[in-house]
């Protein structure tokens, strides 16, 4: 018995920690677990792996390296979200679906605009109803108008255009275009706040501007000869119509002109931000999505076994329980 935990203890010494005994997705598993909270340590390769692994804690790992690598990124907290919601917990441990659930529940009420659903709020006009009922304009709400043609404007009619009533029922609301919804002020219609507007190509608030590829000047169709590059020779009879270059396109058959998409600027405002990238700024941090307390099982070491990819079955090898800031009970509980 001494002599295998000398054995034990020696191999421990001897093999580096990425070489643990164990299945190829035992050592998978090691290798990302004990990087969960590092995410710049863990290549693509390994987490790819993990993700698809048969057993739980890869993928749990997998999971936590996610979340930390969204936060120190400061975007893609959207497909993050969507993630906790719809990964297979296939394999999982009690208390799996409510734990994620609970963490996603978390990032949303970090991160997602708090004064609207999906970017929208009820239009302010019509109340999201689509219509309104709008004051007459004939007699200014008042339901009569002063008499035409009398001297004393005290001489007062009924208003026809609304009945004499002040306004005109069911207008349709152009403000919300009949939709009941305008974009919520506070977010600008993107509720999921990055620390940068997450379209790659937008710089600022505005990306290039697709009609002109970014020149400012956009090819228009020569209007002296339609695009044919020449024209009929000033003089020619009509019976031969001899032709020569277009003098106004240079027989190019086009012309350029200042693009009216950009107003030959080059850029247009970005769709993904409005604009306005700064509104989509988020004050966040992991703390509100969860914290840890050490596994008492294995001690915080997370692969008690010496020099083997065991994980601890309590906390899957992270050395550390992970805690839902929304619902501290969710827990993961292993059957």
């Amino acid at each position: 018995m001494k002599s295998t935990l000398l054995g034990l203890a020696l191999l421990s010494c001897l093999l580096p920690q990425e070489e643990r005994v164990g299945t190829s997705e035992q050592k998978v598993h090691y290798k990302i677990a004990t990087k969960y909270n590092q995410p710049e340590a863990v290549d693509s390769t390994l987490e790819a792996s993990a993700r698809s692994a048969g057993s739980f804690g890869p993928r749990y790992a997998a999971m936590l390296v996610r979340i930390h690598r969204t936060f120190a990124k400061g975007n893609g907290y959207k497909d993050l979200y969507l993630s906790l919601q719809q990964d297979t917990l296939g394999g999982a441990p009690k208390g799996a679906s409510l734990h994620c659930a609970a963490l996603a529940a978390g990032l949303k009420k970090a991160i997602y605009c708090a004064k609207c659903e999906n970017g929208k709020i009820k239009c302010p006009h019509c109340q999201g109803k689509k219509k309104f009922d709008m004051k007459c304009l004939n007699c200014d709400g008042k339901g009569y108008i002063h008499a035409k043609g009398e001297v004393k404007p005290t001489v007062l009619q009924r208003c026809n255009s609304c009945s004499a009533v002040g306004f005109i029922k069911d207008c349709v609301c152009d403000i919300c275009s009949v939709t009941g919804y305008v974009d919520c002020p506070d977010c600008k219609g993107t509720p999921w706040r990055e620390e940068a507007c997450p379209s790659p190509e937008c710089r600022s608030g505005k990306v290039t501007c697709a009609h002109c590829k970014g020149k400012g000047t956009a090819k228009e169709t020569c209007p002296d000869c339609g695009g044919k590059k020449r024209t009929i020779a000033s003089g020619a009879s009509s019976a031969f119509k001899v032709s020569v270059k277009c003098r106004a396109c240079d027989g190019e058959g086009f012309t350029k002109v200042d693009c009216p998409k950009c107003n030959k600027m080059g850029k247009i405002i970005c769709e993904t931000c409005k604009g306005k990238p700064e509104f989509m700024k988020v004050v966040a941090s992991l703390t509100d999505v969860l914290g840890t307390n050490p596994c008492n099982a294995c001690g915080g070491q997370g692969w008690p076994e010496a020099g083997k990819a065991i994980a601890c079955p309590r906390c899957f090898g992270l050395g550390v329980l992970v805690i839902p800031t929304a619902d501290g009970t969710k827990i993961l509980v292993p059957e």
